[in-house]
């Protein structure tokens, strides 16, 4: 069974933020703060640790180290599908071509090139948002 995302109807994106890096984290919660819209729920440096929570507040995005992904198995990407019903799951970093198409099949929506620029992130919030407004259809 799968929860639904509680930001959904609401208008605004609950995000959970995945990085290794503590200053990446910090960058990225300074850039998003910058969007309307966006709440950030928490930030985890670790992929296990934010298994639980994830599952328990079924957030709307999930921004990630691409390869956090490779160290603990693309299976990660559909338990958090299955967990915390389907969220919008961002990754981060430099990923091949080959490994961009298999993290899409399994449920990556977009992907963010280090360092972040704001326009960016501004640009993935408004394609979220529509994304979202044709789904609500």
């Amino acid at each position: 069974m799968q929860k639904e995302n509680k930001g959904e109807s609401s208008g605004v994106f609950r995000v959970v933020l995945i990085d290794p890096e503590y200053k990446t984290l910090e960058i990225m919660q300074k850039l998003l703060s910058r969007q309307r819209g966006v709440e950030i729920t928490a930030a985890f440096q670790g992929v296990d640790e934010s298994l639980a929570f994830v599952a328990q507040t079924s957030p709307d995005l999930i921004f990630m180290d691409a390869h956090q992904i490779k160290s603990t198995g693309r299976a990660y990407l559909e338990q958090i599908r299955t967990l915390a019903g389907n969220p919008h799951i961002i990754l981060t970093s430099f990923v091949s071509d080959d490994a961009v198409e298999a993290l899409s099949q399994k449920g990556a929506f977009d992907f963010l090139l280090k360092p972040f620029d704001p326009g960016d992130i501004g640009e993935l919030i408004r394609r979220l948002r529509h994304f979202r407004s044709l789904s609500n259809r």
